[in-house]
Order: C-alpha cells, then sequence, then structure tokens
C-alpha cells in the first residue's frame, strides 16, 4: 500500500511540476510578445492555474480522507504550511 501510495504521489509531483512550468511559460510568453503566440493561443497559464487547483484540491481531499477526524486534519495541514509561511514573513 505504501508503494502505490509513494508512486501516486511521485505523478502528481510531475503533474504539479508540469502545471508549474507550464503557467511561467505561460506568462513569459506574455511578458516577451504582449499577445498569444502560437502554437499556443489560448491562455496556457490560466488553464494551468486551473488544473492545478484541481490536482491540489483532489490531494487535500485525499488528505483529508486518510486522517481520523477533522482535528488531525487540521493539525497536519498546519504543520504542513505554516513552518514555510512563517520561514517567508521572517526572510521578508
Amino acid at each position: 500500500m505504501t508503494h502505490q501510495t509513494d508512486e501516486l504521489n511521485n505523478n502528481f509531483t510531475l503533474l504539479r511540476l508540469l502545471l508549474a512550468f507550464m503557467v511561467v511559460f505561460g506568462h513569459f510568453k506574455l511578458l516577451v510578445a504582449g499577445i498569444n503566440i502560437p502554437p499556443f493561443p489560448f491562455n496556457m497559464a490560466d488553464a494551468a492555474v486551473y488544473a492545478f487547483f484541481v490536482v491540489s484540491g483532489f490531494l487535500i481531499t485525499m488528505s483529508f480522507e486518510r486522517s481520523h477526524g477533522l482535528w488531525p486534519f487540521y493539525v497536519r495541514r498546519v504543520f504542513r504550511l505554516y513552518p514555510m509561511y512563517v520561514c517567508i514573513v521572517v526572510l521578508q
């Protein structure tokens, strides 16, 4: 079971990295050219952000389903998010 979870996380990590790259490339393209240029006539950054939110929502839902209640879920979320948040605030 652990192997499947690790494999699932690795695949989602790769997908999230690809979506993040699409956001960067989409913004870079718009900043340099000022317009949507072929071969991507749509705003790639917007599409990647929407897909990123879907994937992140799915992963958070899976995390909630693995938790043993609402309180442990929130405790895990706090310990996952706030250390980096505090680090960023202190560094700035």
